[in-house]
């Protein structure tokens, strides 16, 4: 039994193989053909033959050689020669003229293809000893320019577009379809002679056409729009422009603009950003062709429509103006405030972003209150915004109007009835007796009647239940005349009357406050000691009853001085002297830690709870622009600076509603310069 199935599986592997082995014949029922040796090897041509072994009934579609340096060329990749008609013998050869170099090792294949196979032959080498020129029959076109496709007809040409080397002038074309007669390259883009010859190169062999190449000159008919504004389109239209981007470039004033679109006959390009001349030079180079526009491109002027805030409120405040016709980038914008250069953040065509010049709030603790234009300088070009922008910097120091009476220093100030009164003082040769009214809602002053008395400067004033005493000074300056008679002023009425004589000596240059419906006096000049120019100072402290009209001398002041000044804090009593602060209570002085001015002739006065003194003349004669803030309970200080322009010493001041008013004063340039500028002070500003 087992036998037996040994033989019946040998049979059945036996039939399996004879099985296999008959598809293989039939799978194999294609041509096959045999490629010759090569023969009539000469220095202009070879001869290639080849025999078809086995026919069947095939259509033949083509039939030829391929050759390369490569062992085992193919159709895709190798020179050729294809013939079309259905071969009807078992022999073909044909003679090979062109694309052999000389002394070079070439590999040969005949080639059958049909419809469903491409046959190929077994490869046979041989050394060639050289090839025919190519011929060129003809071209087309004979005109064009950079980009355009030359269509060249002839013969000896190379099927692999590399081999193939085609020079229109001294420059090499790219060759993007070959055929063994016909070659399709691109004129170069490169500057080039206008007429040139077409050469092709192959395997070392030239050949030059009898016709010439003519490039196309490139011309502008128009261009359009010439007035614009940044980022436009322009049109140039015209004829033989370059056909792709690349071959084209356009400059506006020597500066280069990006062209979107070109073809031969319209190139469109956007206005650049970084033109700065409104009248501009047009030109175009195209296909190595420079041309220039025989008119100019204009740009629009600027145009403002509005701007936001119309209230500028803050320093350095962001303004954006709206309009049109702006340029895009940062730097190409010029925007001027009043005069003033902003800092432009950022622009677009249509908004410009801008700072607020620092000169315009020069300092940040002084009002400013004014209205300015707006200005843009774009491109040899300007515009100003029918509004003007207002600014509105209500800060520390607001200038108001000036005082309309003669300007002076060492005069007498004080308030009541929520207005102010400022007279007597000196304009550096004359001692004066005015006294004038000020009504700080309307910031209008109105002069009133004189003060009763001499006319003096360096005098002293304080408060009681608002009417204001004034008394002391002096006629002269440095010494004599003295004063000792006092003035009550009634602001409800509008009379000066005349009250007890302070009862010690005549003085000036005395402190002064009120506090509990009493007036004091501290200190004082009273002249030289004779025989010497020291003067006599006094620490001595005067208090006035109003009720009973009569002059008490209480305990005296830490220090002589003519150099101190008064102020109250409610009901208590402050005197500062040049370079310390003391308090009065009970009845005595208690020295407070305070900053040192060192200096006199200082204002002083309190608002809410919080001490000011300040303004003074320190060892130089132009006075300072430093007002302290002193808190005298936690002792802390912080100084409201004026601007230096506006130093000075010898100023007056009274205080309505918590805002504090600084009039006259003096400082010095070669020479005592008397002031009648006013500044409010208000320390709740500004409000950020």
């Amino acid at each position: 039994m087992k036998v037996i199935l040994r033989y019946i599986l040998l049979i059945s592997l036996l039939s399996l193989l004879i099985r296999c082995n008959k598809d293989e014949i039939t799978s194999r029922n294609y041509p096959r053909l045999k490629t010759l040796p090569i023969s009539e090897i000469t220095s202009e041509s070879a001869k290639f033959s080849a025999e078809i072994i086995y026919r069947g009934d095939f259509e033949v579609i083509n039939y030829g050689f391929v050759w390369s340096e490569s062992e085992n060329p193919t159709l895709e990749n190798s020179d050729r020669v294809v013939y079309s008609e259905n071969i009807q013998t078992n022999h073909f050869s044909k003679t090979i003229e062109t694309t052999l170099k000389e002394d070079i090792s070439y590999f040969v294949r005949a080639f059958v293809k049909t419809k469903d196979y491409t046959v190929y032959g077994e490869s046979v080498s041989f050394i060639s000893l050289g090839s025919k020129a190519p011929e060129i029959f003809s071209f087309s076109p004979t005109s064009g320019t950079w980009g355009d496709t030359i269509n060249i007809t002839g013969n000896n040409f190379s099927y692999v577009k590399e081999n193939n080397k085609v020079e229109l002038g001294k420059l090499l074309a790219q060759v993007i379809y070959s055929t063994d007669s016909t070659l399709s390259v691109l004129v170069p883009a490169s500057i080039n002679e206008d007429i040139v010859n077409i050469k092709v190169s192959i395997c070392g062999n030239s050949s030059t056409a009898d016709e010439k190449f003519n490039y196309l000159i490139p011309r502008i008919f128009s261009v359009n729009p010439l007035n614009v504004t940044f980022g436009d389109t322009i049109a140039i239209t015209g004829e033989n422009f370059g056909a792709s981007l690349l071959y084209n470039t356009v400059l506006i004033k020597n500066i280069e603009a990006e062209i979107i679109h070109a073809n031969k006959t319209k190139i469109e390009f956007i206005v650049p950003s970084e033109l700065s001349n409104n009248s501009n030079t047009i030109i175009l180079n195209s296909v190595g062709k420079q041309l220039v526009f025989n008119e100019q491109l204009t740009l629009k002027p600027p145009v403002i429509s509005s701007f936001s805030p119309l209230i500028a409120t803050a320093p350095n405040q962001t303004i954006t103006i709206y309009g049109k016709n702006f340029n895009p980038l940062v730097k190409y914008n010029s925007v001027q405030i009043n005069g003033f250069n902003a800092n432009v953040i950022n622009s677009q065509q249509n908004a410009i972003n801008v700072e607020l010049p620092d000169e315009l709030i020069p300092y940040y603790n002084i009002s400013v209150f004014d209205t300015v234009d707006i200005k843009i300088y774009i491109a040899e070009q300007s515009t100003f915004s029918e509004e003007q922008l207002e600014i509105y910097w209500h800060s520390t120091w607001t200038k108001k109007n000036d005082f309309p009476g003669l300007a002076r220093y060492n005069a007498v100030a004080f308030a009541g009835n929520n207005k102010g009164y400022f007279g007597t003082g000196s304009t550096q040769n004359t001692c004066l007796n005015d006294f004038w009214e000020y009504d700080p809602s309307l910031d209008k002053w109105e002069q009133i009647a004189n003060f009763p008395g001499t006319p003096r400067n360096s005098a002293v004033s304080f408060v009681i239940s608002d009417e204001g005493y004034v008394g002391l000074g002096t006629g002269k300056e440095p010494d004599g005349n003295n004063f000792s008679d006092f003035y009550k002023y009634n602001p409800i009425t509008g009379e000066w009357l005349s009250i007890a004589n302070f009862q010690g000596i005549g003085r000036h240059s005395a402190a002064s406050f009120a506090i509990n419906n009493c007036g004091y006096v501290a200190t004082g000049w009273w002249g030289p000691n004779v025989g010497t120019s020291v003067p006599q100072i006094t620490n001595e402290v005067w208090k006035y009853d109003p009720y009973s009209n009569q002059w008490t001398q209480i305990t005296n002041f830490p220090e002589s001085s003519y150099m101190a000044v008064g102020f109250n804090i409610g009901n208590e009593g402050y005197i500062y002297n040049y370079n310390k602060l003391y308090k009065f209570e009970n009845n005595s002085w208690i020295q407070l830690p305070a900053p040192s001015l060192t200096a006199w002739e200082n204002v002083a006065f309190s608002i809410g709870n919080l001490a000011y003194f300040g303004l003074g003349m320190p060892h130089q004669v132009d006075g300072t622009n430093r007002l302290y803030e002193y808190d005298p309970i936690s002792f802390t200080t912080a100084i409201k600076w004026m601007s230096y322009d506006d130093r000075r010493w010898g100023a007056s001041v009274f205080v309505i509603e918590n805002r504090a008013y600084i009039i006259g004063g003096a400082t010095y340039d070669n020479s005592v310069i008397a002031l009648n500028d006013v500044w409010e002070f208000d320390p709740t500003k500004p409000e950020l």
